[in-house]
């Protein structure tokens, strides 16, 4: 009688070894008995998000960069053909891209304590404040600035507005850029804002001597150097009057009464007319509100503000 099939096999060949069918004592086929594959710990499929972080000026941006793909897994074994090597683990997904920040804009029609503005950034004088002032210009060229353009005068040109309340507040700030090209003879003024009979800012004698003056009070802020962008800043509070260069605060005296314009105002020289100022203008701002210093500061571009 034929002896019964039987499978002889060796316990210690399960796994990645080979076990041997046999039949009425003739080998019939090998296989494969294999666990299944598990990475080590120290190979397990990673991805990582890097980001990176640029600031120019107030605008801030971000990149990212994708993690590094995973380990390929370990390739299985078998009779006969080579194992596969496993795929490689995803690449991680790049960070989210930083939010860019606007920056506060230079004439904002719905700032109600803003009262004038003028950018020049429209190759024009126009008031881009919500009052919208009528406008008188003549003679102006417009030149690239860092951040638009500025309004070139000179002895020719002249920029008028009428009359109005709002030059009435017994509180305001006025700010500007400018870069003056050519000082005035000594004993004589140079205008970069005026409000008949109220308040002005002025260039003075060959030394570019910078003061504000208003109605007999003025605070002066040194000298300025020629063909510099400089910013200053005159500001009336209920007590005093001070003016600011580059956003730092260099002289303040008592304020004196108030008393109404005699209606016409200027940008470039005096108003009505005279001490034409020569150079360029920028980013000219009048607020019926005393700014606060940490304001005045930003507006100069200075990164060392205070709170």
């Amino acid at each position: 009688m034929q002896a019964p099939p039987r499978l002889v096999y060796d316990p210690d060949m399960i796994g990645h070894r080979l076990g041997w069918l046999f039949l009425g004592g003739t080998l019939l086929a090998g296989c494969v008995l294999s666990t299944a594959g598990t990475l080590p710990d120290s190979e397990e499929p990673t991805g990582s998000t890097t980001s990176t972080s640029t600031t120019t000026g107030t605008t801030t941006s971000t990149t990212s960069v994708g993690g590094e793909g995973g380990v390929g897994g370990a390739g299985g074994q078998g009779a006969g053909d080579p194992g596969v090597g496993g795929a490689g683990g995803a690449g991680g997904a790049g960070g989210a891209g930083g939010g860019a920040v606007d920056p506060e804009p230079v004439c904002d029609p719905t700032d109600a304590t803003l009262v004038a503005c003028f950018s020049f950034d429209n190759d024009s004088a126009e008031d881009e404040s919500s009052v919208g002032h009528e406008v008188d210009e003549s003679n102006l060229d417009f030149e690239d600035h860092e951040d638009g353009r500025s309004v070139q005068v000179d002895n020719g040109s002249h920029i008028h507005l009428g009359n109005s309340p709002v030059w009435n507040s017994d509180t305001y700030t006025i700010e500007a850029w400018f870069r003056i090209e050519d000082a005035p003879n000594d004993g004589v003024r140079a205008g970069i804002f005026d409000s008949d009979g109220r308040v002005g800012i002025w260039i003075r004698d060959e030394a570019a001597h910078l003061n504000c003056s208003s109605q007999g009070v003025e605070p002066v802020g040194g000298d300025v150097p020629l063909n510099t962008w400089t910013h200053v800043a005159c500001v009336r509070t209920n007590t005093t009057v001070q003016i600011y260069k580059n956003g730092q605060l260099l002289d303040a005296r008592d304020a004196g009464m108030a008393t109404p314009s005699n209606g016409t105002v200027a940008i470039g020289g005096n108003a009505p007319d005279g001490d034409p100022f020569v150079g360029q203008l920028d980013n000219v701002r009048v607020f019926n509100v005393a700014r606060t210093p940490a304001q005045i500061c930003a507006a100069a571009g200075r990164t060392d503000c205070p709170p």
